[in-house]
């Protein structure tokens, strides 16, 4: 599995990781009934939070299992983060013809949801359905949809940048879609997504003929160095 990532609740932009090459802000999961946010001081692009203290999809998984209808002390972290991955961002199809749900494969993507699992693969026929998944996928009968329609989430996970946030006032995160790391090399895009300046954070990244007048003309203070770096006079933006 690669790096994967979310976007900070109050406004949007990435949770970067570690390998990114961005400087790192601390980020804090912020948790519902008034318990401590979990400070993140360099995102490991894994899931894993506060040094290792926490896993998000895990979190999600323990956080919501009253509501959902399972004992997440049931099943070991594993098995918890997968339950977690399922409800943020997994799929389940739909069978057109009843309005039923189905998982394809053996075991349950999220115990307690209204979810069937049709006991084998993609190219396994399932009595229950009349037929392989695949078939009916290309029949349009069976169709994806993601399983956070049909498992409604209390507690999604919040992400802030700032400790004191309350749980209740922020919006959910989203899941970061450069997943904290691949992001545009667009200066628009770049800056939309992390909400820092392409320029700054990688100098290298300056158009050429720009470079080419810092270097002959500092009568801003902006002095490029041996090592292609800004001095301390005003940023480019």
């Amino acid at each position: 599995m690669g790096f994967f990532s979310f976007t900070r609740a109050e406004d949007g932009k990435s949770v970067p990781n570690v390998h990114s090459g961005l400087p790192m802000v601390t980020h804090y999961l912020i948790q519902p009934h008034g318990q401590p946010a979990i400070a993140e001081h360099g995102y490991d692009g894994y899931g894993n939070w506060g040094g290792g203290s926490v896993n998000l999809y895990e979190w999600v998984a323990r956080t919501n299992a009253d509501h959902i209808g399972f004992d997440a002390d049931a099943f070991d972290s594993d098995r918890l983060r997968e339950i977690g991955v399922a409800l943020l961002d997994g799929t389940a199809f739909e069978d057109t013809r009843n309005g039923s749900f189905w998982w394809i494969g053996r075991q349950h993507p999220v115990p307690g949801a209204a979810i069937e699992v049709t006991g084998g693969p993609f190219d396994h026929y399932s009595q229950a359905l009349g037929g392989t998944p695949n078939d009916l996928i290309d029949k349009g009968i069976l169709v994806e949809r993601p399983i956070r329609e049909l498992v409604s989430l209390p507690y999604p996970i919040k992400i802030s940048a700032y400790p004191f946030a309350k749980y209740e006032d922020l919006p959910e995160s989203g899941i970061c879609p450069y997943g904290g790391y691949g992001f545009p090399d667009d200066p628009a895009e770049f800056q939309e997504a992390t909400g820092f300046v392409l320029s700054e954070v990688f100098p290298d990244t300056i158009d050429p003929d720009l470079r080419k007048l810092l270097e002959e003309d500092n009568q801003h203070g902006l002095v490029m160095d041996d090592d292609e770096d800004f001095d301390d006079g005003p940023s480019m933006r």
